[in-house]
Order: C-alpha cells, then structure tokens, then sequence
C-alpha cells in the first residue's frame, strides 16, 4: 500500500491506486440507463426524470431528464432503438423496444377461438 519516498529517510507515501481509489468515491450515483417499450408506430413514453442517490445521506431524488428527439422513423419497424439525455449530473441512455402492436388479424384471432 505504501512505498518509500526515494531520498527521504523515513518517509512513505501511498502507492498511486490507493490515491486514486480515494479520488474517485462517487458523491452521486445516478440511474444512467432506462427501459422501455413502444408499439411499432407509436411514440415511446419516456420518463421526466431519473433517480440520483447521494451517497453522503444515502438519499434517492428525482433528477429530471432532458431527453434528445427520436430520430425519425425510429418506430417504424419492430427492433430496438437507443436516446440520449441529460441530467444535472450527466448522462442518461434510453432503450426502447420496439414490438408489433396488436392488429386486426389477432383481434380476429382472439375472438374465434
């Protein structure tokens, strides 16, 4: 953990991990991935915000998200597709399912059988 200070009698000094595990203690752990589903052609439903931890108070908030628009077309056929927002503490990815929507053919299905 600790390595002599070359030319310095007696003196240590922390190897550079520890330094940078010390430095790099999260002060807000925020929810940085979001899921969801859409039908084909429909616009997904998004959340306004996100949930933020602080890790001092172990306390969960709300942070609101500004999300990108959806690129156009994105919902057009059934797949995935990712977006992009941003938060007060950073970024947020969104991925959403994109499924067949009921059609005609299973309404007609669901009430022969």
């Amino acid at each position: 953990m600790f390595r002599a200070v070359p030319e310095l009698a007696n003196t240590w000094e922390p190897h550079a991990s520890i330094n940078v595990f010390n430095a790099s203690r999260a002060k807000h752990i925020l929810q940085d991935t979001v899921y969801t589903a859409t039908a084909v052609r429909a616009a997904p439903k998004l959340p306004s915000s996100v949930h933020l931890l602080t890790t001092a108070t172990k306390k969960i908030t709300s942070v609101p998200v500004r999300w990108q628009s959806l690129p156009a077309g994105a919902t057009d056929t059934p797949g995935e597709v990712t977006v992009n927002g941003m938060t007060e503490v950073g970024q947020v990815t969104a991925v959403i399912d994109v499924v067949p929507g009921r059609g005609k053919h299973d309404e007609l299905d669901s009430t022969t059988s």
